[in-house]
């Protein structure tokens, strides 16, 4: 499924706002190790990862226009292939493009460069304030 992923912790930390949409294909599958399997939750461009997987990933919530995983990201620290890795707690808020979703944003296309939680939050902040708001 087509998504934007936001990523809401840097280094295991909470960041105190979302970092900035990453677009891609959402793919949730099981993975498996020797005699463990989990689920792992990646973001693809058909060819690679645009962000390191989440492993031991759970569905933490639904809602209306997207869900939040919750995961473990494995980020190796240099390029070289005998590196060791760090491993942190990760957190996806992931808004994903249904019909309904699409017509919200009158149809406006998701790569054009404006972040579509923005448009969302003015969205509701008008017709929650927009018609009682009194100067």
């Amino acid at each position: 499924m087509y998504a934007s992923v936001y990523r809401l912790r840097k280094n295991g930390v909470r960041l105190p706002r979302p970092d900035s949409p990453t677009f891609g294909e959402l793919v949730l599958g099981t993975f498996s190790q020797g005699d463990r399997t989990w689920l792992r939750a990646q973001v693809t461009d058909g060819a690679s990862d645009k962000l390191p997987p989440l492993h031991q990933a759970t569905v933490h919530r639904i809602a209306l226009h997207g869900m939040v995983i919750r995961g473990t990201e494995t980020i190796a620290r240099s390029a070289s292939p005998k590196s060791t890795s760090n491993q942190h707690p990760q957190t996806w808020w992931v808004m994903v493009w249904t019909r309904h979703a699409i017509d919200e944003l009158d149809g406006e296309d998701p790569l054009d460069g404006e972040d579509p939680l923005d448009e969302l939050a003015e969205r509701k902040a008008m017709q929650k304030f927009g018609s009682s708001t009194r100067f």
